[in-house]
């Protein structure tokens, strides 16, 4: 309900003229973030199986297409095997390369490599996920893996990073 009220809002905004150059930005996020909810709240990934709606990340997307949530959400989607049209691809390889994708984004890109055995190219967005999540025992002890998997020169390092996993998370059976 509140997304619709809040892109109802935004409507009668526009509608009225209340939108100006110095609000423009704010209220491109805001509806985004709007279509983001809606899409959230009727999503449903069981397995390999997904019931998702992609028109409203569409209109997400079209309402800025910088918003990072925007870009996890597609991530989400090739993370669970869906896949993401091309031109959802296109939007989050911009938010990649310009730096804005969020560390979530990043590690459901990682594990989806990881699960299709593409270790190699899983490490960059490890590492951006451990740059923007410094304390993150999963991101730590994947990463950790990756390398040890891949680098034998780099093995005390993979080593530390599982470590300060297990450290950080010392009950968790799968470090």
């Amino acid at each position: 309900k509140e997304p619709d009220r809040a892109l109802l809002a935004i409507k009668n905004a526009q509608k009225n003229q209340l939108i100006n150059e110095e609000n423009a930005n704010l209220f491109k996020r805001l509806q985004s973030n709007a279509y983001l909810l809606q899409y959230r709240k009727s999503a449903v990934f069981e397995g390999a199986n997904a019931s998702v709606n992609l028109a409203l990340i569409d209109a997400a997307l079209k309402s800025d297409p910088s918003n990072p949530e925007v870009g996890q959400e597609i991530a989400r989607l090739i993370a669970a095997g869906q896949g993401a049209p091309p031109a959802f691809q296109e939007a989050l390889q911009k938010q990649l390369a310009s730096g804005q994708a969020t560390a979530i984004t990043h590690i459901l890109l990682a594990n989806r490599q990881l699960q299709d055995g593409k270790i190699t190219s899983a490490i960059p967005h490890l590492q951006i996920a451990l740059a923007q999540a410094p304390n993150s025992p999963m991101v730590m002890n994947n990463l950790g893996l990756a390398i040890a998997l891949t680098d034998e020169s780099q093995v005390e390092r993979a080593l530390q990073l599982s470590q300060k996993a297990v450290d950080l998370e010392p009950n968790n059976a799968e470090y």
